[in-house]
């Protein structure tokens, strides 16, 4: 009896391993790092990113993926690539991060002339992903 128990219970658990490997979800939620206020970056499988707030939708808040992105406590400015949606605008997105509004796309000169957006220091999204921790 004992024995059965042990086997069924080997059963269960690489029945489902077998399941959640093949499962495009990511049931710890490691595959998206907080930023700043509710906004977090999420990875997408092939390294792609996007920014995100309460939902995984693969185009985030954006529309888009980010390319390259800086914040700071009240901003998120990120140059995306968007999906092509209905809307749809690629270059770069300023985000505010109390009000949720977003504006762009902006011209980099009108970047520069901006100094809350100059003063952000702007990385690529990998290395942006790198540098921040999961909570």
């Amino acid at each position: 009896m004992r024995r059965a128990r042990l086997w069924l219970s080997a059963f269960v658990l690489a029945t489902l391993a077998v399941i959640l490997a093949g499962c495009d979800v990511d049931v710890f939620g490691l595959d998206a790092r907080p930023i700043v206020g509710d906004y977090k970056l999420l990875v997408w499988e092939g390294g792609k990113y996007s920014l995100i707030r309460d939902t995984r939708d693969g185009c985030g808040v954006l529309g888009g993926t980010i390319r390259r992105i800086g914040w700071n406590d009240r901003v998120i400015l990120a140059e995306q690539e968007t999906c092509d949606g209905e809307g749809a605008r690629s270059g770069w997105m300023v985000v505010n991060v109390k009000t949720h509004a977003i504006e762009g796309p902006l011209e980099p000169g009108s970047i520069r002339a901006r100094p809350e957006l100059a003063s952000l220091e702007v990385t690529p999204a990998e290395t942006a992903w790198n540098r921040l921790k999961w909570f």
